[in-house]
């Protein structure tokens, strides 16, 4: 509580984030004095002491009022149903945690970056590595929670060791991760019932190219979107010869050859990337890829799920998961299996791939933490959260299990990935018994990347940076999906990456790699 105090103090006066040093300095040696005037110095000594006791240990909230969070949380659509559950989250929890919540809902997560950067009242806020998360790290819009959070032990235990030191960023703890999958891995999913009516043999599809019979009798017998480009392709392509850097932002275009694993490469040059861009192209001129998926349009799991159903898709990307074709299929809301299925790599950027921040101007570092730590650990809430309130968002059988009703017009639904911890919540119906299980096996059997923590810096070659990924927004999916032809398209767009600084990103990035591995 003392570190806390401080801490708070610190950021109301300065505002700036800091840690607490140690002031204590050695007493200097006293001389005799008369017995009187020693027991009025420590008379004085010990009413300094009390008044600077009191002030270390002042709250950081008054004991006993109910301290209310806004809570910026990331979801695909304003909920009308909101008020209701925002009540039943509230009613359930403040008698546990002196706690509640306002929930603020960003249906785009530059609404959360907006926000935070006007200044409005945002405690809490959910993002991850993909979402700006690093950019909030550099402008120093989140706190750093490094020395707290074992005072915190139910959010801390609640997630390994292992996960919290990766989670790290020069050491410092940022953010709480959303416990789920700390591995990155990736696939194509497809129909069950697609590939049994054709009697498809997926055993024997080992690369991209073994895909085409089945997409062209697919496509010949109505399906306008055999193959869908949503997600990167080229990620399920190329994270088994590469260690996919993820940065710029915009397209996976600089790698590490595993095999190799010394080198950053700029991938657009590779083989590989020609020889896929190449591919894609021949798949979109033969109609294997809508050509009305030109603008990157990305649907819900249920769209996707429907068309399915109609069988005007069959192959679409999916990230893979612990459990991984029981939750895919409930995803997706039709039985799926998964092909092509990369290896699962642990690294940094798997544990940045959910996680919540605490924003550094916030004064409720305390109640936010309290709340992480019971949406973390406590069924009922994290089922609130997820799931709504029971019997009028979704259903319990006896067994326990969850069925959501997606009929609803008022439905409530939150992920679970980018909610609270996987272990918190109760299953859905059709999700394996021991999925929670499946997820320790998972984590601790998934191949260590050759670039696990490696956290590239971009402070020295931002501006590069930021024109690399306005080349890549012009070129990369247009490419990957086969709407450019590729002897025209690619030459410029290899041109233009250089033009934008691309080989001083590389630079260094090879510089910062190298100090890495040393």
């Amino acid at each position: 509580m003392r570190k806390l105090s401080k801490f708070m103090a610190l950021v109301l006066v300065c505002g700036l984030m800091a840690g607490c040093g140690n002031t204590n300095q050695e007493a200097p040696e006293k001389t005799a004095e008369p017995e009187a005037a020693q027991e009025a110095e420590k008379a004085d000594d010990a009413s300094e002491e009390a008044e600077e006791e009191t002030e270390e240990e002042a709250p950081q909230e008054v004991a006993g009022e109910t301290v209310n969070i806004n809570w910026y949380v990331n979801t695909s659509a304003e909920n009308p149903d909101k008020p209701a559950v925002e009540a039943a989250m509230n009613e359930y929890m403040e008698p546990l945690i002196g706690v509640t919540v306002s929930i603020i809902t960003a249906k785009e997560e530059p609404e959360i970056a907006l926000a935070l950067a006007s200044g409005e009242d945002i405690d809490l806020y959910w993002t991850a590595s993909w979402a700006n998360g690093n950019n909030y790290i550099r402008e120093n819009s989140c706190l750093d929670l490094t020395d707290y959070l074992q005072d915190y032990p139910d959010l801390y235990g609640s997630i390994p060791e292992n996960i919290w030191k990766a989670a790290q960023k020069g050491g410092r703890n940022y953010f709480v991760p959303v416990y789920k999958e700390a591995a990155n891995g990736c696939g194509l999913v497809y129909p069950v019932a697609t590939a049994e009516e054709y009697g498809w043999d997926m055993s024997q599809v080992k690369e991209f190219a073994d895909l085409e019979p089945m997409l062209k009798e697919a496509y010949e017998n109505g399906a306008t979107n055999a193959l869908l480009p949503q997600g990167s392709l080229w990620d399920i392509y190329a994270m088994d010869e590469f260690a996919l850097t993820g940065t710029p932002n915009a397209g996976t275009i600089l790698g590490i050859r595993i095999s190799e694993g010394t080198t950053v490469e700029n991938l657009i040059e590779s083989t590989e990337f020609e020889e896929f861009v190449s591919l894609m192209y021949g798949w979109n001129q033969a109609g294997y890829i809508n050509p009305e998926r030109v603008d990157n349009e990305h649907f819900s799991f249920d769209d996707m799920g429907k068309m399915m159903t109609e069988k005007d898709a069959v192959f679409a990307t999916w990230t893979s998961v612990p459990d991984n074709t029981a939750s895919a299929s409930l995803r997706y809301g039709v039985p799926v299996e998964t092909v092509l299925d990369t290896k699962n790599y642990l690294s940094a950027n798997g544990t940045f791939g959910s996680a919540y921040m605490v924003n550094a101007r916030t004064e409720k570092m305390d109640a936010c933490l309290k709340f992480l730590g019971l949406l973390s650990t406590d069924q009922t809430l994290a089922d609130l959260f997820c799931y709504g309130i029971e019997g009028e968002h979704y259903t319990r059988d006896a067994e326990g299990y969850v069925t959501i009703d997606k009929d609803s017009d008022a439905g409530w639904r939150n992920s679970v990935w980018a909610s609270c911890n996987v272990m918190a919540p109760s299953l859905q119906a059709g999700e394996s018994a021991d999925k929670k299980e499946q997820y320790d096996i998972f984590n601790k059997n998934a191949e260590t990347s050759i670039i696990a923590d490696f956290d590239f810096d971009r402070t020295n070659v931002d501006a590069e940076c930021a024109a690399v990924d306005a080349v890549c927004q012009e070129y990369f999916y247009l490419l990957t999906a086969g709407f450019y032809n590729p002897e025209e398209y690619l030459p410029k767009f290899q041109k233009a990456l250089k033009d934008a600084g691309i080989d001083s990103i590389i630079a260094e990035m090879q510089e910062q790699y190298d100090a890495y591995r040393s």
